[in-house]
């Protein structure tokens, strides 16, 4: 049985251990839609181990959390104030798809994660409140460029 994501309450702890992800591939994981309560937010677990960060500060393979409240055609990043993401721009996203590069439709999405977390990050905070009443969607989203790492 599908049960609706309650953002109040619920915890995602996603742990992929010892996966090989294949190159240049995104990779997501939606929630099914679900109504933001009043003063919403989502509280998750997380961690990563995925290629370091480059020196100049862009990425390579990349993660970051998503939100749509028009059923999945437009997104939105969402940010936590206390997990900021560590760099502005990957070549995970723009080597999938030129969308992200540049000015496109994407390139507002690629911002993310990247290097290793150093264990769970737990209990990171994503402010819902501007949503409140909306049908939304959650995106878990991760982009691999052409590289071996």
């Amino acid at each position: 049985m599908e049960l609706p994501l309650q953002f109040e309450t619920t915890r995602i702890n996603i742990d992929i251990i010892k996966c090989r992800i294949l190159n240049l591939v995104e990779l997501f994981m939606d929630t099914i839609p679900t109504v933001i309560p009043e003063n919403g937010v989502l509280i998750v677990d997380l961690k990563w181990e995925i290629e370091n960060v480059s020196e100049n500060g862009t990425g390579h393979d990349a993660a970051n959390i998503r939100i749509s409240i028009d059923g999945g055609n437009t997104w939105s990043l969402l940010e936590s104030e206390e997990l900021p993401y560590n760099f502005t721009e990957a070549s995970g996203w723009e080597e999938n798809n030129v969308q992200y590069r540049d000015n496109n439709s994407l390139s507002h999405l690629t911002s993310g994660w990247g290097g290793n977390s150093s264990g769970f990050q737990s209990d990171t905070v994503f402010d819902l409140s501007s949503y409140s009443g909306q049908t939304a969607i959650i995106r878990f989203a991760f982009g691999s460029d052409a590289s071996v790492s």
